[in-house]
C-alpha cells in the first residue's frame, strides 16, 4: 500500500498550476481516520544515512507571493474544542514566532532562552555620557572615573529596538566598589528608541 519513487529524480507531488486567476488547490496529507479505534498518526521523515552520509532534514516551507508582500504563513495547529487553533505561527517576511495559545514551556534545567546576538559598549567618558546599544540584550560597562557615595548619575541609552511598551530588566555586577558600598540601577523614561 505504499508510493515509491525511484532514486534517480527527487518528486513533486503538486496539483498543476493554473494559468488563469483560478485559486490553486489545497493539497492534503493525513493520517487514518478510525470511527471506534485511535486514529492514524501523520509521520514525516527525512532519510536516514549509513556510513558518513547526512540524514535528510525535513523542510516546511510556506508558499510564495512573486508579486507582493503577502507570503505564506507556517502553522502548527491543535485542536481547541472542535476548531483547529493555531499553536505556534511563524510568521511571513519578518520570520517571528509567535506561540498563540498556550505557553512556552522550557522543562530541563540547563536550558533556557539564549540570545546569541548580544551588543556591547562602554561609556565615553562618565556616568552621565549617553551609549548606544541598538539590541534587544546586552551589556553597558560604565566609565571608568569615581562616583561619590550617595550620588546619583542619569545617562541616556539609545536602542532602536526599544519601543514606549517594553520592559527593561537591568541587573548591575559590582566591580572594585570600596567600603561595602553597592550599586544600584533603574529605569526613568522609557520611549520609542
Amino acid at each position: 500500500g505504499g508510493i515509491r519513487f525511484t532514486n534517480t529524480d527527487a518528486p513533486t507531488i503538486k496539483p498543476t498550476a493554473t494559468t488563469s486567476s483560478t485559486a490553486g488547490q489545497s493539497v492534503t496529507i493525513e493520517g487514518g481516520s478510525s470511527a471506534g479505534a485511535a486514529a492514524g498518526h501523520l509521520y514525516l521523515k527525512g532519510g536516514t544515512a549509513s556510513g558518513n552520509g547526512s540524514g535528510g532534514s525535513v523542510d516546511i516551507t510556506a508558499g510564495r507571493d512573486t508579486s507582493g508582500s503577502a507570503d505564506g504563513v507556517v502553522k502548527l495547529s491543535t485542536y481547541t474544542g472542535g476548531t483547529p487553533t493555531a499553536g505556534l505561527t511563524v510568521a511571513a517576511e519578518g520570520q517571528d514566532v509567535t506561540v498563540n495559545t498556550g505557553d512556552l514551556i522550557i522543562t530541563a534545567a540547563a536550558k533556557g532562552l539564549v540570545h546569541t546576538g548580544t551588543g556591547t559598549v562602554t561609556q565615553a567618558s562618565n556616568h552621565t555620557t549617553g551609549v548606544t546599544i541598538n539590541a534587544t540584550s546586552g551589556r553597558i560597562t560604565l566609565a571608568a572615573s569615581a562616583l561619590a557615595a550617595a550620588t546619583n548619575a542619569e545617562f541616556t541609552v539609545t536602542n532602536s529596538t526599544v519601543t514606549a511598551n517594553s520592559i527593561i530588566m537591568l541587573t548591575v555586577q559590582d566591580e572594585n566598589t570600596t567600603n561595602n558600598a553597592q550599586i544600584t540601577a533603574a529605569t526613568h523614561t522609557i520611549d520609542n528608541g
